[in-house]
């Protein structure tokens, strides 16, 4: 027959009114031990909370001690005290385990494992109960030892949880000739939180992967030194596109290489929630672990689709996404580049609260040049702890990434990496029937003349071109034509130099 729980036992049914009940497992307290000048205790996950057990235990513990040590071995009580695992977490409860006047000596035995902190838990308890009382290792079949270290441990903590910590101290100008350090060199501040912000269908996206896929190579931009490391890219959108804009980065800078220090996350992640950057962390440690290499760049694309379900323009919501923000640039130490948008008046900046941009370390409006340029401008509106970088543009070139199940082309655009002033609207709404390469042609041209300070040879400018990978063999001579037709830039036949008309030599 089974014996009964004592819960069974309890609700059971009564025979001649008296309730069977089974006996508890015997539990001593500090109440019923005989001696209190050595006080011995049992804890650890293997810990026995049978006291008759723990008696049987020590009795045997003792006859091993006399045993390797006749002379001087010194016999421990077999009356215990029994310390859980659950008594030793934060906010469990400890009961009276010493006597401050009378106990000398506490041995604890640990039986299984025990973490840490719950064993300098119970030393921090014991050394309040009985301040006086040396505390002792139990040592299975063998005499107990000091147990210093631990004693040490826990009064260099106690000390040092009453003694306020003093704010650092800097003295006069010290440290005023540091060096800011940049993952891009005056564009992106290392371990910041920066955004490049703008209209839709300005190339966001696109001036985002291609920052990415320089950092993940070590390659420059635009010329500025790039602190080499690896990139995990939040696209918040998902689908093919960020993959093909990295394809076509590969075909124009890497010879058709992948880029092995690019990750991708392909949907959005809510920075505001707690679990969600627990597991972008996690994917952090990961990548480090596959490349070998700290991840240096989080991109979030974009903030709207990683804000859930939130409202932009409340600052609670925002400074909720903030925050999961700085702690996973805190936990990382990566820099976090947001791609955000700007709202109905592009001139009131990026979209939603204000407390986005008073975050941020660095900031830049990206516009297209013109309306139907395959081209954009770049104006640092914010750069925290250095000098703004002036309005720059940058041209996109097409590059065929793959073909679809009838043959056709599949296209992406990757960023030139090579900027250029912007253009003047002005200085070519005259010429009629314009096109993206007409304009870059005469971007390179005007540059190239600003820099001789006057004509520019025609195969220097076509050399500059091939090296930004904007020349086309077949049409760049018609190009030329349309602009000289236009009277947009003078051409020497002789000496084969190009300007733009209006300046000295026109």
């Amino acid at each position: 027959m089974t014996k009964p729980t004592e819960t069974q036992a309890q609700r059971g049914p009564r025979a001649n009114d008296v309730q069977n009940v089974v006996q508890m497992a015997p539990f001593t307290k500090f109440s019923d031990l005989k001696s209190l000048g050595t006080i011995v205790i049992h804890t650890g996950h293997q810990a026995d909370p049978n006291a008759e057990n723990r008696e049987i235990w020590q009795r045997t513990n003792n006859v091993s001690i006399q045993s390797a040590d006749p002379i001087t071995g010194e016999q421990e009580p077999v009356q215990s005290l029994y310390v859980s695992n659950k008594q030793l977490e934060e906010g469990g409860k400890l009961y009276q385990m010493a006597d401050g006047d009378m106990t000398t000596k506490l041995i604890i035995h640990v039986r299984g494992s025990l973490p840490v902190q719950k064993l300098q838990r119970l030393a921090s308890e014991l050394r309040k109960q009985a301040p006086n009382a040396a505390i002792y290792r139990g040592r299975n079949g063998d005499t107990a030892e000091p147990w210093d270290n631990l004693v040490n441990a826990v009064l260099a903590a106690n000390d040092e949880a009453h003694q306020p910590e003093s704010f650092p101290l800097v003295a006069g100008y010290a440290g005023f000739d540091r060096q800011s350090a940049y993952l891009i060199k005056g564009l992106l501040p290392a371990e910041s939180m920066c955004s490049i912000y703008g209209p839709s269908g300005s190339y966001k996206s696109f001036a985002a992967v291609s920052l990415a896929c320089h950092v993940a190579t070590g390659k420059e931009w635009d010329g500025r030194r790039v602190e080499e490391g690896a990139v995990l890219y939040i696209a918040g959108e998902g689908g093919p596109g960020v993959s093909r804009r990295i394809r076509a980065w590969c075909d124009q800078y890497n010879r058709g290489q992948d880029v092995f220090n690019f990750y991708r996350i392909d949907m959005p992640v809510f920075m505001a929630d707690g679990a969600q950057i627990a597991r972008l962390n996690a994917a952090v440690n990961q990548v480090k672990e596959a490349t070998g290499q700290p991840v240096r760049l989080i991109v979030v694309d974009t903030v709207a689709r990683c804000f859930g379900g939130a409202d932009e323009n409340r600052a609670a919501d925002m400074g909720a996404f903030i925050n999961g923000c700085d702690t996973i640039k805190a936990l990382t130490k990566a820099v976090i580049l947001l791609v955000h948008h700007t709202g109905k008046n592009e001139d009131n900046g990026a979209r939603g609260s204000s407390a986005f941009r008073a975050a941020l370390d660095a900031e830049f409006l990206l516009k297209r040049e013109v309306t139907d340029a395959q081209a954009f401008t770049l104006l640092c509106t914010k750069m925290k702890d250095g000098d703004e970088p002036g309005r720059r543009a940058y041209d996109l070139r097409t590059r065929v990434v793959c073909y679809d199940d009838d043959n056709d082309e599949v296209t992406s655009l990757v960023v030139i990496a090579d900027s250029r002033d912007p253009a003047d609207p002005d200085e070519l709404e005259d010429a009629g029937n314009v096109t993206v390469n007409h304009k870059a042609l005469f971007h390179v041209i005007r540059e190239a003349c600003e820099k001789q300070g006057g004509p520019a040879k025609r195969a220097t400018i076509i050399e500059q071109m091939k090296a930004a990978g904007t020349w086309h063999k077949a049409n760049g001579s018609r190009w030329f034509k349309k602009l000289i037709d236009e009277g947009v830039i003078g051409f020497d036949s002789q000496k084969k130099t190009v300007w733009v008309m209006g300046s000295a030599e026109d």
